[in-house]
């Protein structure tokens, strides 16, 4: 057939038709988009006719240097009287392109562009990949006082930032608690970071940083002023400095801007473009990568790193997110072959929480804890999934379970079934439009699909930053939540009906039983009962929950089911 119509070649992601139409005489190409398309692969040599392209810039260079073909016989259709023009660009562009692209390609052709294919696909821009309302930007420590930054693995000196378009990100001691707690571990100089020390947003084409603090702090070699919005860029450098000192930043961050990756740092070659893309507001929650050891992933941009989690459950791995480990880890990888096709499967269990279950002999490392296969554990927002390999077994992928920007909050934990207890966030510091459903916590355990070596034939819990981060986030003002731990309490069922609250931090904390308040120190114990309150100190001057220079009271109520 395409020598009866007198075509100048053949494009096809089809082997056998490719095979085919060399065998008659037609130059043809076997297109394999991005290397993702699996059929197309084969082992053996194209025979001479035939390549292999897998980019449509490919697919121009190869029609532009294509022979004439041979003369159609009489019986046949006239011959293409020269190389391709408008109206094959018109065709082409239709299934390749949006057609207000296909519109300007013609235009091109017309215009001048000669009949040229080439001419005319070079007139205009590439496609662009999905238009996404977020952006992803990651602060890189490069200086932090009294710390050799060089010595911190990467996850401990970089502060990731998902933002929403046209929505101010605020930066700050209250909201990347843990990232400044670990870069400055002297309190009297991590205090002079604000709570809410500046922030940044984003417009759709730029970055704009927006300083809060009293605190001088220090763009790209210039002091900012306060209230002033200042535009960042890949690569700038935020320095903050302490009240004794404005022009000697005691902490240095520099701005990386994902999909915008310094030059010189391409570790695993070019990425694959299209391979795969996903939409971050597609989904409540997903995992994005966050660390591969073979790419830099600030040359990929956020969705292309991402995989959406349904409400239900999602099995991952290379069979079902096919050539999304390939774009992340490099197809040239031996790590690509520690992925198995089906590794892990990944149950929402709601509010935040999700049940990972190891389904291949790869292990995989979740809290710490290394899952063999069918190992099971529990993640919150924000923890992440280690791939390991080797005999030390070293992380050479991690995944970071995010929540989407935008997504609607909901309650902390939900109501399992049969007798529970649970705790239920009250006080002062408690923002006001957090309905009381969204503020309760029920054991971990009673989890219908919770593993089995987690709850040790009893309900436990763990209150604390770390266990209910999306909860205390949306819940209590930002000079309250500095005072909560990582983990600062837990309750234990002793045996059925009799239960028991062990104090995890170093703050104070009362348990209220009655008319009585119980003080409590790190590791102090004391039983619960039904209706008892758990309060917390939140800087009160004189040492009490409700004391003068309170941040506001925070108080956990106790219940149990009859």
């Amino acid at each position: 057939m395409a020598r009866s119509i007198g075509a100048w070649g053949l494009l096809d992601d089809q082997l056998p038709h490719v095979l085919d139409a060399v065998a008659q005489g037609v130059p043809a190409a076997l297109f394999d988009f991005g290397g993702q398309y699996t059929w197309t692969k084969t082992g053996d040599a194209l025979p001479p006719g035939a390549v292999r392209l897998s980019s449509w810039p490919e697919v121009v260079a190869w029609a532009q240097q294509l022979p004439a073909p041979p003369p159609v016989p009489a019986a046949g259709l006239p011959k293409t009287a020269g190389p391709p023009g408008p109206a094959f660009v018109r065709e082409v562009t239709a299934q390749i392109a949006p057609s207000a692209a296909a519109a300007q390609l013609q235009d091109a052709v017309v215009q001048g562009a000669g009949g040229s294919l080439s001419a005319a696909l070079q007139a205009v821009a590439p496609p662009m990949p999905p238009d996404v309302p977020t952006a992803e930007v990651i602060l890189e420590c490069v200086k932090a006082f009294s710390l050799d930054v060089k010595d911190l693995m990467l996850a401990q000196k970089q502060v990731h930032l998902i933002l929403k378009k046209d929505e101010p990100l605020t930066v700050g001691r209250a909201h990347q608690t843990e990232a400044f707690e670990s870069l400055i571990p002297d309190e009297a100089l991590r205090n002079c970071v604000s709570r809410a020390h500046f922030t940044l947003t984003w417009d759709g084409q730029k970055f704009v940083l927006k300083r809060f603090s009293a605190n001088a702090m220090i763009v790209d070699d210039v002091v900012t002023q306060q209230q002033q919005d200042v535009t960042i860029r890949n690569g700038s450098s935020l320095g903050l400095c302490s009240e004794a000192s404005s022009k000697s930043p005691f902490l240095v961050f520099q701005v990386r801007v994902s999909g915008q990756a310094k030059e010189q740092e391409d570790i695993g070659g070019p990425s694959i473009p299209g391979a795969w893309y996903a939409s971050l507001a597609s989904a409540e929650h997903y995992l994005l990568c966050t660390m591969s050891a073979s790419r830099d992933m600030l040359a990929l941009q956020a969705e292309q790193r991402a995989v959406p989690l349904p409400r239900g459950e999602l099995t991952v791995g290379r069979q079902h997110q096919q050539g999304y480990f390939e774009g992340i880890i490099g197809q040239e990888s031996s790590n690509l072959t520690f992925i198995s096709r089906s590794h892990l499967q990944v149950v929402d269990l709601g509010a935040d929480q999700f049940l990972v279950r190891n389904l291949s002999v790869n292990p995989v490392v979740v809290r710490q804890q290394q899952l063999g296969k069918d190992g099971e554990s529990i993640m919150n927002a924000g923890e992440s999934i280690e791939f390991v390999a080797g005999v030390e077994l070293r992380c050479f992928l991690r995944l970071t379970l995010e929540r989407a920007p935008g997504a609607t909050f909901v309650a902390a934990s939900p109501a399992p079934a049969g007798p529970a207890f649970w705790v239920e966030l009250g006080g002062t510091a408690v923002r006001p439009e957090v309905l009381p459903e969204q503020r309760r916590v029920h054991a971990q355990v009673a989890f219908p699909a919770a593993p089995a070596s987690c709850n040790n034939g009893r309900q436990n819990l763990t209150v604390g930053r770390a266990y209910q981060h999306e909860l205390h986030q949306a819940a209590l003002h930002d000079e309250a939540l500095a005072w909560v731990s990582r983990e600062h309490f837990r309750i234990a069922e002793l045996e059925a009906g009799k239960f028991e609250l062990v104090a995890v931090s170093s703050n104070p904390m009362w348990r209220e039983h009655g008319d009585e308040q119980l003080p409590l120190s790190k590791e102090d114990k004391a039983s619960l009962e039904h209706g008892d309150r758990i309060w917390l100190y939140t800087g009160a001057s004189d040492g009490r929950p409700e004391g003068p220079g309170h941040k506001g009271t925070i108080v956990w109520t106790f219940c149990c089911a009859p």
